[in-house]
């Protein structure tokens, strides 16, 4: 049956017609998939502000006579063989996403990139913030700045929930993800 095909003559496109004749290739060590979320230049600033304040404000730690910080997390790590991201680490982990979308965005608001754990950032160190506003002995107070991170960490879950909005982005504009240098081209 396959000769009487080729005999007749097909009005419809093939799909090798369809096909694009050069394909576009994007090297995974150079480029990674994101979403793009509104950012305003106020709200860098109110995170910034939460950093410091959080970073400034005294925790409980200090007052407690048994165990340092330190201790306490070689404690876990070793109970649980995984270590524990220090306060600082978070801090550090918050400040260069918004230091990257702060170089992204050009005026009083624009769009800038999230990617995969960009939420899952945002949402340790919110519920870090959240635990030392609730802490008696802990001076840390729940501050306007924490509903703006919560307002970002909506906007990035937003954004994730929505197929239509994933990219292909340089890995140099994504927050976590830097693109491998000296990988040669050969795919």
């Amino acid at each position: 049956m396959s000769w009487i095909s080729d005999l007749i003559a097909s009005s419809e496109p093939s799909l090798e017609d369809i096909q694009p004749e050069r394909e576009e290739r994007f090297p995974r060590h150079t480029y990674g998939t994101g979403r793009p979320i509104v950012i305003h230049q106020d709200e860098l600033d109110d995170i910034h502000r939460l950093l410091e304040i959080e970073r400034n404000a005294p925790d409980g730690w200090d007052k407690l006579p048994l165990l340092s910080r330190e201790e306490f997390d070689q404690v876990v790590e070793d109970r649980t063989g995984h270590s524990v991201p220090s306060p600082e680490d978070r801090r550090d982990e918050i400040r260069a996403i918004i230091e990257l979308w702060q170089e992204q965005i050009s005026g009083t608001q624009d769009a800038v990139w999230t990617t995969t754990g960009t939420d899952t950032r945002f949402k340790f160190y919110i519920a870090r913030c959240e635990a030392r506003a609730e802490a008696d002995d802990d001076d840390f107070e729940e501050t306007a700045e924490l509903e703006t991170a919560r307002e970002i960490l909506d906007r990035i879950e937003t954004a994730q929930g929505i197929d239509s909005k994933l990219a292909i982005v340089h890995k140099s504009d994504l927050p976590l993800k830097r693109p491998e240098e000296n990988i040669s081209e050969s795919n």
